[in-house]
């Protein structure tokens, strides 16, 4: 999805700027870019070639570079001094020339025709660099938010639907600001360099120190914070229209693009993650609820997730996910995958979710968990391992939190509320990535070789089987004495039995050896007498004596008996078990031969007076419990 912006703008400020400009030089005046803009749509309606009007591009470029400048020295008085002074008239009327110079050169690159747009977009991007001086008015928090935003759409506009033009701007313009170039913005923001001699109140801008460019990341913190969202949306639909661009670059190109170059930068990935909604829908918990089905995403949103999605669809997922971590920056490639997890990461596994669930409902060719490898791996196999590898992980740090008496062990308030809902959202990711068809066609591999990977190299089929297990245990305990229709399941519950019966049996599907797999799996059982005290208080039943085992398929089976009380629960169970029973016939034995094995004798029953018991035909026989009773009456 890459498109030209066409006309409309909002208001903000925003955040950085520095340039080389010489502060004495003339003006530029006179130009009419009111006539030359209608001149120019003039001619996109007679198909006429427009561009004969890059001639004022460098017109365009100066004045830009002098508003730059201008702001810059706005900003070291304005350090110094807290008061905001009233402009001008001739600052007035240069942000009024500016304006309708960039609404003249966003027309020009607005033209229908292929071939002018793209003599439009090198001409400014190849000769001028017009890239260099557009990223430092969009992160200038100064800046007139009409030229801001502005000057954001002619960006996406010279890179849109053009390799050469995108390869150039994604290589000047850096994800983040490096350490010495924060270092150095920061010292003019303190004033400082009046002392070091870096500014001279006479010459303005010394010329023997090179300007730090702006970077991706500084244009999006500083539209969002400003609450510009139409700039940041077109600062987001340039980041992803220029990767889509060089997607299918040839490979004799000679501007090449490392993509994970942004896909792994902590600053950059955090600040998309971060303002991807709104500010102002953040609201308390209590204040939502009125909220709660109302769409709170705007354009911003789309394109931000538009380019959270490019980097995973390029098998960059993991880069992104670990770059939103703790410690990002001192992680190595080779570390383990983390068992934290934070909201921001909670963020991109929502946003990968949609789009999986878009995709599978969808003829879309593009997988957004990849499909172009990296490290000579398919990417697809790779996301899906890391994914599954992370709820192996992270259902362990759940089991920690889980039976710690000491609520002060959470990293951060709600880590544990994060967790329940980042395990249920990758079972739904892993769940509809595996549920397609093997005769559906999927480029770089098949899915019965995951789905075997998922069983064999990875205890995810194990770990879920487990979990399950303890899960329906648990609702037992708490439902107990209840008719099935009267099962009260908690919203979450629900969502996590759905969920693991659903990924086990796609797991399932068609695999002879996952299948076998549950069939071996031993699933524990706490002793009676204990059951209420380890369920009820969510225990592993791992870290208790038991008495006896099910496997895998007893657990599956048993889900069944939740289904009143879990919406679709019934439908997955069935598909569930056929994938499990399907050509496997010790599967279908071992369900065969399936019978009540012993009665429990619940408080219920005993307060009745009655006894349960089991012949040798595994017939229910009720017996009183007080053998000296001789009748037991019905009412």
């Amino acid at each position: 999805m890459s498109s030209i912006i066409r006309l409309g703008h909002n208001k903000t400020t925003s955040a950085l700027l520095l340039t080389t400009f010489n502060m004495n030089e003339t003006p530029i005046k006179g130009t009419n870019w009111k006539e030359l803009r209608s001149q120019v749509i003039h001619a996109q309606k007679l198909l006429d070639d427009v561009s004969t009007f890059c001639i004022h591009l460098m017109d365009i470029h100066r004045l830009i570079q002098k508003y730059n400048a201008n702001q810059y020295q706005d900003i070291l008085k304005k350090s110094c001094n807290d008061d905001v002074r009233e402009l001008t008239l001739e600052e007035k009327s240069s942000i009024i020339e500016l304006r309708h110079a960039l609404r003249f050169l966003f027309t020009l690159l607005s033209s229908h025709h292929e071939s002018y747009r793209r003599s439009v977009q090198e001409e400014a991007i190849c000769v001028h660099k017009m890239h260099k001086t557009l990223s430092i008015l969009i992160s200038n928090r100064y800046s007139d938010s009409k030229c801001r935003t502005m000057a954001a759409k002619i960006l996406c506009n010279c890179g849109t639907c053009n390799k050469k033009t995108s390869s150039i701007i994604l290589n000047d313009i850096r994800a983040s600001p490096t350490d010495s170039e924060k270092t150095f913005k920061m010292l003019h923001s303190l004033s400082l360099q009046q002392e070091e001699g870096g500014v001279s109140q006479q010459h303005g801008y010394s010329e023997n120190i090179d300007s730090p460019a702006s970077s991706w990341s500084e244009m999006i913190y500083s539209t969002s914070i400003a609450g510009d969202r139409e700039a940041l949306s077109a600062v987001a639909a340039s980041l992803h229209n220029f990767i889509m661009a060089i997607k299918n670059m040839d490979n004799d190109h000679k501007v090449k693009f490392d993509l994970s170059m942004l896909a792994a930068d902590p600053i950059l990935t955090c600040n998309l993650v971060r303002h991807i909604l709104p500010k102002d829908v953040i609201k308390p918990k209590a204040e939502m609820d009125d909220d709660i089905d109302r769409d709170l995403s705007d354009d911003a949103t789309m394109w931000i997730s538009l380019v959270l999605e490019t980097f995973s669809s390029h098998g960059f997922f993991a880069c992104v996910y670990k770059s939103l971590g703790f410690n990002s920056r001192i992680c190595s490639k080779d570390e383990q995958t983390p068992t934290i997890i934070t909201a921001e990461q909670l963020v991109l596994l929502n946003c990968i979710a949609e789009s999986v669930e878009s995709y599978g409902n969808s003829s879309k060719d593009q997988n957004p968990l990849g499909s172009i490898g990296i490290d000579g791996e398919h990417g697809l196999t790779s996301t899906i391992s890391f994914l599954a590898q992370l709820w192996v992980n992270l259902r362990k740090r759940k089991i920690k939190l889980t039976n710690s008496k000491d609520d002060s062990i959470e990293r951060y308030d709600g880590e544990f509320a994060c967790l329940i809902s980042a395990l249920n959202i990758i079972l739904d990711i892993l769940g509809t990535s595996i549920s397609c068809d093997d005769d559906k066609q999927i480029s770089h591999g098949s899915l019965s070789s995951i789905r075997m990977r998922l069983g064999k190299e990875i205890s995810f089929l194990n770990d879920t089987v487990l979990e399950l297990g303890i899960l329906i245990d648990r609702l037992g305990i708490e439902n107990r004495g209840l008719k099935s229709r009267e099962l009260v399941i908690s919203k979450n519950d629900q969502h996590s039995i759905v969920a693991l019966v659903r990924v086990i049996g796609n797991l399932s599907y068609r695999c002879k050896e996952n299948q076998d797999l549950l069939r071996n799996i031993d699933v524990p059982v706490p002793q009676h007498e204990k059951m209420d005290e380890i369920m009820l208080k969510k225990c592993t039943v791992s870290e208790t004596s038991t008495e006896s085992l099910r496997n895998g398929l007893h657990v599956v089976l048993s889900c069944t008996s939740f289904a009143y009380g879990c919406f679709t629960l019934r439908e997955w169970a069935i598909v569930a078990i056929r994938n499990l029973l399907e050509g496997n016939d010790a599967n279908q034995e071992e369900v065969a031969r399936l019978e009540a094995q012993q009665a429990i004798d619940t408080p219920e029953l005993q307060k009745l007076g009655v006894k349960v018991k089991l012949d040798k035909k595994g017939k229910v026989q009720v017996t009183p419990s007080d053998p000296h009773q001789n009748n037991i009456s019905s009412k």
